[in-house]
């Protein structure tokens, strides 16, 4: 049975990490440089000349502020995806709270509020265009780079003949920031999908080019050349943004588009019939240069594979609970494709996943008390994936650097593997205390985790089985088991009464999972005020 697993979702506050790359968390500066700064600002103003206002020399706004005090007019935004997340703004720490209740912000955040984008779309002349389907599925706050879900349904709006459209978002984030940017998504059938998901927000109408790519002809053919299939389902890579339907069915048996942008890509094509049986092609990589008129692919539907293999021999029998998951997936240049495969895991430890297409990929698998080890990926690998213009002893530094923090799901070379044998280890545990700021136990209390499992190249997605909660008993206790070993694993709780303190939402507290070990953790919650 084929299974797409969530991308990562913090349960604590609804972020998440499009790429494992990404996964940054802001670091608290130190307070007594923040201190001196203060002390030497004051010092200065103090001995200012006849009691005069310094000029600060420069820009003192910033790029969107300058953008919209200095013209009225709408601001461009080039049809390129952007992926690239919010800038992190550092700050020291807050001190500790001198009472069970600290203050969230001047004003308080209303969860009902929603504000207005208003944008143009035009094409490459500057010509309206109308039908433009716009989608808001996400937000960001000004000084956090963390992905958030917009709460209730997603923002949709269609241009007018005009090209304008107006589109609400929810204002408040969460209790401690309003949106400054959004994740929009703009489709029309004639154009290359528009995304950015980092749109800055403001009160100016936005105008977004939409831009039209070469046309891309695909011809699938299965056993020989001359066997065209007509009838595929066709998946492009998640850059590319392009659904089956965005491929247009031509007479003779091809599939062309020109709705992918100049540059890499990732292809994948399936057909299921009585007279071919299940077939599915490898991941095609291809580029579309930036001035082509035409580009022919052509791709070769392969029947598909059943993948047998086992748990190791340390695990005890009978196995309770397995689970095992695959990733046959490609990647390179910033993109890629995949696609998920799961089954059971039988009490004899064997398992078949069936379907599977032709490839490679990474495999977990995990079962009550046990779960699949991680494994580093070779040099040669990695350096391998570096970009031609890192040379050298700097690209020898990087790959190294890389291969001591690239830990990841156990690689599959070859899906057509009969006898794979899965090596295995402990899981772990995760206790916490949590109190309130008297440091009284706090018994009801939900305390989440999010254990994840990085696919290379591809990102990252919230450990698909177990139960990664538990509430806090009378004594303020909360214990979760069968974790997967995590150097650095995200975890919270919640209450209806309590919530987490503001340096903790501000940086969400982390635990180091030991295979077959405890860890145990402190917690201190904030009553939330009336």
């Amino acid at each position: 049975m084929a299974c797409a697993p969530p991308r990562y979702r913090s349960p604590i506050a609804l972020r998440q990490f499009p790429n494992v790359n990404e996964r940054n968390r802001r670091r608290s500066g130190s307070w007594w440089l923040a201190a001196l700064l203060v002390l030497l600002v004051a010092s200065v103003i103090a001995a200012w000349p006849d009691g005069g206002q310094p000029v600060l020399a420069g820009p003192a706004a910033t790029g969107q502020q300058q953008a919209n005090a200095s013209s009225p007019e709408a601001v461009e935004i080039a049809g390129a995806v952007s992926d690239n997340r919010v800038a992190v703004v550092e700050a020291p720490p807050p001190p500790p709270p001198t009472d069970s209740v600290t203050p969230v912000t001047a004003e308080p955040a209303d969860f009902e509020a929603r504000d207005w984008l208003s944008l143009l779309v035009v094409d490459v002349h500057q010509q309206p265009v109308a039908g433009a389907k716009l989608l808001l599925s996400g937000l960001r706050k000004q000084d956090d780079g963390s992905w958030y879900g917009m709460r209730g349904d997603p923002g949709a709006a269609v241009t007018d003949a005009q090209g304008e459209a107006r589109i609400d978002y929810t204002r408040w984030v969460d209790i401690d920031g309003r949106a400054a940017a959004v994740d929009l998504q703009i489709t029309h059938p004639d154009f290359i999908p528009f995304h950015d998901s980092t749109f800055v927000i403001g009160a100016e109408p936005r105008r977004v080019v939409l831009t039209k790519g070469g046309i891309v002809r695909l011809t699938t053919w299965c056993k020989t050349r001359t066997l065209i299939v007509r009838d595929v389902e066709i998946t492009t890579d998640h850059r590319a943004r392009l659904g089956d339907r965005g491929w247009q069915r031509e007479p003779d048996g091809t599939c062309t588009t020109t709705r992918l942008s100049p540059g890499p890509h990732f292809v994948q094509v399936r057909h299921r019939s009585a007279e071919l049986g299940a077939t599915q092609s490898r991941i095609v990589h291809f580029v579309l240069p930036e001035r082509q008129p035409l580009l022919d692919i052509d791709v070769e539907l392969r029947p598909l594979l059943t993948m047998r293999g086992r748990l190791a021999a340390e695990v005890p029998r009978p196995v309770v609970g397995g689970h095992v998951a695959l990733s046959v997936h490609a990647s390179a240049d910033g993109i890629s494709l995949a696609t998920e495969h799961e089954a059971p895991i039988a009490a004899d430890g064997s398992f078949e996943l069936v379907d599977v297409p032709e490839g490679s990929g990474q495999l977990i698998a995990w079962c009550k008390g046990w779960v699949s080890q991680k494994a580093r990926r070779s040099l040669a690998e990695i350096e391998a994936e570096l970009p031609a213009m890192i040379v050298g002893s700097a690209r020898a530094e990087l790959a190294a650097a890389r291969h001591e923090a690239d830990l990841g799901a156990p690689c599959v070379p070859d899906t057509s593997v009969q006898d794979l044998v899965v090596a295995m280890e402990p899981t772990g545990t995760l206790e916490v205390v949590v109190t309130d700021t008297q440091g009284r136990p706090l018994p009801g209390v939900e305390v989440d985790t999010s254990p994840n499992v990085y696919w290379r190249g591809v990102g990252s997605t919230i450990f698909p089985w177990g139960t990664w909660s538990a509430a806090t008993d009378a004594e303020g206790v909360a214990r979760i088991t069968d974790l997967p070993p995590e150097p650095d694993l995200f975890f919270g709780a919640r209450s209806a009464a309590y919530r987490l303190r503001q340096v903790d939402r501000d940086n969400m507290p982390t635990a180091v999972i030991v295979s077959g070990g405890v860890t145990r953790r402190e917690l201190v919650l904030e009553r939330i005020p009336e």
